[in-house]
């Protein structure tokens, strides 16, 4: 039998231990997750600072370690384990990424050259970021949609459901945010004009929030930046009516992992979202008719027992020649056009929206928007100098 040990420093939103599940499900291999901390908001299967010795035995008999996010062979946050030593004798090592490398490269401490390090198969999901390694092969993140907390509720379905991770404001980070100030303001405004019921949490243990998930009417995930969100998938799955917006780069790869050349989201922007909702809430039938086919969706077309599929393929290729682990013929983006759809072209869309929103806005708003701009530039400008030291 495959040993196949998976290791992640981050929660990256419950991602790694619900792949393990399903590959656990759906597959042949032996399968684990090594957690450097304990999280206490997602499913765990091993904390390596409290089983050490188990995260050492499983290490050790492993043919294929892989890594979630920035872990380098020369790491020693899992020390004793000495992943470059088992590189020598022969263990294969994949890396899987979910966000965008700035970012990935800001929380792991390393530099973005680093990221692009080709020394070990790369892997990306195949939502906003996969456009930023373009070398990676693109894979769908996985959910298990027939589990009791992912089905619709049989009891009455109340409230907007929007549970940002970020507080970030849409206008000051291009890709870290689900516009919480803004999309908060649109959802007061519909409490007070029509008593809508409006869901707001952080931080909840997973299964508490699906608990509260599965109670609401919709699902509101990123409005902003073009793309989704494992909550997407989440609130599909319930058969909720989501609001996401998805640029066209976004659009395409949605349907080439999956099959389908229908957007199963609620297509929307943060500047139709008001409109759009107050129209949803005035039409409960439409509401239940869209989560309906959300559901129909998620069980024709992102079924783990499905997508499972290309994960095992993935190892299966890795075990016979890592050269295999390249981006797919038909997502690759391999000129200035591809570029310029993909990348440019978005950004530009983004920039526009931004100094509309700002032009539109009141005196006090774009005092706010101006702060916590340069803010958050300022905070950049003061790495990068901590970082050239």
């Amino acid at each position: 039998m495959i040993n196949i040990v998976h290791f992640s420093r981050t929660p990256s939103a419950g991602s790694p231990i619900r792949l393990v599940q399903a590959l656990k499900k759906y597959s042949d291999f032996n399968i684990s997750l090594i957690d450097l901390h304990r999280f206490n908001i997602f499913p765990e299967d091993i904390i390596f600072n409290e089983d050490l010795d188990k995260a050492l035995e499983l290490t050790n008999k492993a043919d294929i370690i892989h890594f979630h996010h920035y872990i380098d062979l020369d790491t020693n946050e899992f020390h004793p384990i000495n992943f470059k030593e088992l590189k020598d004798n022969g263990t294969l090592f994949l890396r899987q990424y979910r966000t965008n490398p700035k970012f990935t490269a800001k929380s792991a401490s390393v530099n973005i050259k680093e990221i692009y390090d080709k020394s070990i198969p790369t892997i990306v999901v195949g939502q906003y970021m996969e456009r930023f390694y373009p070398t990676a092969f693109v894979v769908p993140n996985i959910i298990p949609e027939n589990d009791s907390l992912y089905i619709p509720s049989t009891n009455r379905n109340e409230g907007i459901y929007f549970a940002p991770t970020f507080k970030h404001s849409a206008w000051t980070h291009r890709w870290e945010t689900k516009a919480a100030p803004e999309v908060m303001k649109i959802l007061n405004l519909l409490k007070k004009e029509i008593n809508a019921k409006i869901i707001s949490l952080n931080n909840k243990p997973l299964n508490d929030a699906l608990k509260i998930k599965q109670g609401s009417e919709i699902v509101i995930d990123d409005l902003i930046t073009g793309s989704y969100h494992i909550s997407s998938l989440e609130g599909l799955s319930m058969g909720k009516p989501v609001l996401s917006y998805l640029d066209e780069r976004t659009k395409f790869i949605l349907s080439e992992l999956s099959g389908s050349n229908e957007c199963p989201f609620v297509n929307v922007r943060l500047e139709e979202a008001y409109e759009i909702l107050s129209f949803l809430l005035d039409n409960k039938n439409i509401i239940k008719e869209i989560g309906k086919s959300s559901r129909k969706w998620i069980e024709k077309y992102w079924s783990e027992k499905i997508l499972i599929r290309q994960y095992v393929k993935l190892y299966e290729d890795l075990l016979d020649n890592p050269e295999k682990i390249r981006r797919q013929k038909n997502l690759q983006i391999n000129d200035t056009k591809d570029h310029f759809f993909a990348i440019v072209q978005p950004d530009i869309i983004y920039r526009s929206r931004a100094n509309k929103y700002f032009k539109s806005s009141n005196l006090f708003e774009k005092i706010n928007i101006i702060i916590k701009k340069n803010f958050h530039n300022f905070k950049n400008y003061i790495r990068k100098l901590l970082g050239s030291i």
